[in-house]
């Protein structure tokens, strides 16, 4: 398991993967929430990449780390190119790095009672072709207000 930027994170891809995730960033550092989540990333293509789709699950830590529902205001499956701005058909060629600057913001809303405080896991499959291609997962903590 890696740290950056005050958040754990590890490849759960077995090292063997197509997609490798090189850096992982979540702010604020204390998510609290409603607020503003900021996600940034760094990850390189050993191989030609194209068309990649991608799924989020999202674990609660219990007494052991439990999947909950994906939450309302997210998509849990999506085209990977659209979530980065770029067109569908998007491809990645061999050694090819998803820009390490490349981060998105979203904003949280009421409705999230559901969220209580406590750890949290989000876990992103990327596939193409319905073949896993790279695999992250990102351990973060929510204080909820």
């Amino acid at each position: 398991m890696r740290t950056s930027e005050a958040v754990f994170w590890e490849n759960c891809s077995k090292g063997n993967n197509v997609l490798q995730f090189k850096s992982v960033s979540l702010q604020p550092k204390d998510i609290t929430l409603p607020g503003k989540i900021t996600l940034s990333w760094t990850a390189e293509a050993k191989h030609h990449l194209r068309g990649l789709m991608a799924k989020v699950q999202f674990h609660k830590k219990m007494y052991f780390w439990m999947e909950i529902p994906c939450p309302h205001f997210f998509n849990c499956e999506f085209t990977f190119c659209d979530w980065l701005d770029r067109e569908p058909s998007c491809s990645f060629t061999p050694n090819s790095s998803i820009n390490a600057t490349k981060s998105f913001d979203y904003t949280m809303t009421k409705g999230l009672s559901f969220l209580t405080s406590g750890s949290y896991s989000a876990k992103l499959t990327l596939l193409s072709n319905g073949k896993v291609v790279g695999c992250v997962r990102v351990y973060f903590e929510i204080t909820a207000s």
